[in-house]
């Protein structure tokens, strides 16, 4: 009765009990479609330079598809507009997309879904895509490039391009809960009827981290947002966001309606166009907070508020809108001790094309002139970077892994962190990773626990929450078992009586004191109990099961799995309850 290891694979978050394996293309596989149809978790998909013209693709759960080229450009995946390419959906257990070129995808059915997200559709799905590209994609309906769909995927150096979308998002549409974050993207020259960057809707609230949004126009009889849109509840958050030349009838840069409530901390807006009103920010009945923000040189008001609710902006400097700058709803917020109305003094661009808005040493943005702080996403001094990604770095320091974070160079805003491990193997089951700050922005933590948890290899998510929001993953590393470290033993495992009623006990053998976790499942993978999650001595361990859930359901007759975690293997042996 007893299936070691890889005999749980068919279990919700056990897939990574199997040997995972480089599948290449076109060495291995012919097709990128052949290759993920035999991906198994924690399997990596490894496409070789050049173009492939396929689409409808599906990503299986814990599998990697990479691009082998040395930049996005080098492995294009293109659709010819015969479909959509890739689609992410229902899974727990993180999936990853890197370093390719999506071009030509296409979605045009009658559902909302099926005509949303012409190269990529992320719904109810762990994602995380890096370095990627999405150029000349199209949607009927929403998500040009990219719909997000009640998911929370994590999007890191991307460039969203000339996509185009019927109605909402020409880069990305976020809809129903879906809280994508993203940091150091660009959305350029995109195209929709609302939100031509980007657009939320429906409680969904995007975390956006040092990304830019240029050249986005909307197209159609809407015209809301020409970088970004947001209503009906949504909360994005923008931190260090630049907007510029953006066109739109209603908010240029961005516009928020229908109690929704966008923040923008750290972010330029210039240069933007408001054919009709608020060509920097545009606001109607919604809450929207800048902060620490420049909104200056736009062709109309720099903010406009309409309906109930008027911005409420700190710290700011309003200047050179030919519409207006401090006027309006903005009023009450105009200069005094902290908002400002002066020349930010911009570097001049030496890169004709490229968006930079560095500030020149005697900005008044300076944070010299504002109590620490740099207003706006550029720093002080010419030819400075945008502030990086937030990167996890990870490796071991001996038995314990060790965990490192930077907080990006004058990012001005100090998130609250929440750092996690798991197996890889069984990724809901998450411990908390206790850290320490150890000035000038960096993070460390070293986790004696994580090879306590059960074999390798380990997942750590670093989660972070901005001015009171909800949790957003911001990263995540994997480490894999170190080569020579010595991991306890499970052997013996036996259930008696079996079949039982009313009661079996599990019993095993430890050969030193290590956590042991015991599941019970039902035959569809479905967990029904958890029976033990402690610390045991060496020696023998046993754990009864009264064939009862969690919640004191009694459960009907029937064969159940009995899952043992340890940190050397997990072993699973069947039961039956008779009635």
């Amino acid at each position: 009765m007893l299936a070691i290891a890889g005999a749980a694979a068919s279990l919700p978050g056990l897939e990574g009990s199997a040997i995972a394996a480089d599948i290449h293309v076109p060495a291995t596989e012919r097709t990128i479609s052949a290759a993920l149809s035999r991906a198994n978790p924690g399997d990596r998909v490894l496409v070789a330079p050049g173009t492939y013209y396929e689409h409808g693709l599906k990503l299986p759960a814990g599998v990697v598809l990479a691009g082998a080229g040395a930049a996005p450009g080098a492995v294009v995946i293109n659709a010819q507009a015969a479909g959509r390419i890739l689609s992410c959906e229902n899974y727990t257990r993180f999936a990853e997309i890197r370093n390719l070129s999506f071009v030509g995808g296409f979605a045009a059915g009658a559902t909302l879904a099926d005509g949303s997200g012409g190269a990529l559709l992320i719904s109810n799905a762990a994602v995380n895509v890096i370095d990627c590209e999405f150029r000349g994609n199209y949607s009927a309906r929403n998500g040009g490039a990219v719909w997000v769909f009640e998911a929370s995927p994590t999007f890191s150096g991307c460039l969203f391009a000339s996509n185009a979308a019927g109605g909402g998002g020409g880069g990305m549409d976020c809809t129903l809960f879906a809280s994508p974050s993203l940091q150091n993207c660009r959305f350029e020259d995109n195209r929709a009827d609302w939100g031509a960057g980007l657009s939320c809707r429906d409680s969904s609230s995007p975390v956006l981290l040092a990304t830019v949004f240029a050249g986005n126009r909307t197209e159609g009889a809407r015209g809301y947002g020409g970088g970004a849109f947001c209503d009906l509840d949504s909360k994005p958050l923008f931190f260090g966001c630049t907007f510029t030349r953006n066109d739109a009838r209603y908010g240029g840069g961005i516009a928020n309606f229908a109690e929704s409530g966008a923040t923008l901390v750290r972010c330029t807006l210039v240069e933007n166009r408001g054919f009709w009103r608020g060509a920097g920010i545009y606001t109607s009945s919604a809450v929207t907070s800048v902060n620490a923000s420049i909104v200056a040189f736009h062709e109309g008001s720099g903010i406009h508020s309409g309906g109930t609710y008027g911005p409420q902006v700190y710290q700011s400097n309003l200047f050179g809108n030919t519409g207006g700058d401090w006027i309006g709803a903005a009023a009450p917020s105009a200069p005094g001790p902290t908002n400002r109305a002066s020349d930010p003094r911009f570097c001049a661009n030496t890169q004709p094309g490229a968006t930079a808005f560095n500030l020149q040493e005697t900005s008044p943005c300076h944070p010299d002139s504002n109590g620490g702080l740099t207003l706006g996403a550029w720093p002080v001094g010419c030819g400075a970077p945008l502030p990086t990604t937030l990167v996890l770095n990870a490796g071991w320091h001996g038995a314990q892994a060790h965990l490192q974070w930077r907080l990006p160079d004058g990012l001005g805003v100090t998130p609250q962190f929440r750092l996690t491990g798991a197996r890889a193997a069984t990724p809901e089951l998450t411990w908390d990773v206790p850290f320490s700050r150890d000035g000038e922005g960096l993070y460390t933590a070293d986790d004696p626990a994580a090879t306590l948890q059960g074999s390798g290899p380990y997942l750590f998510r670093l989660y972070a929450a901005f001015t009171g929001a909800e949790w957003t993953l911001m990263a995540q590393a994997m480490l894999e078992l170190e080569p020579d470290s010595e991991v306890p033993v499970l052997s013996r495992v036996l259930a008696a009586p079996n079949p039982f009623n009313p009661a079996t006990t599990i019993s095993f053998e430890l050969d030193r004191a290590q956590r042991v976790r015991v599941f019970v499942y039902d035959l569809d993978g479905t967990p029904v109990a958890r029976l033990a999650d402690a610390q045991f001595e060496a020696g023998t361990g046993r754990v009864t099961w009264t064939g009862v859930t969690d919640d004191g359901r009694s459960l009907a007759s029937g064969t159940y799995l009995v899952l043992i975690d340890t940190p050397s293997r997990q072993v699973s042996t069947k039961v039956t309850l008779l009635k």
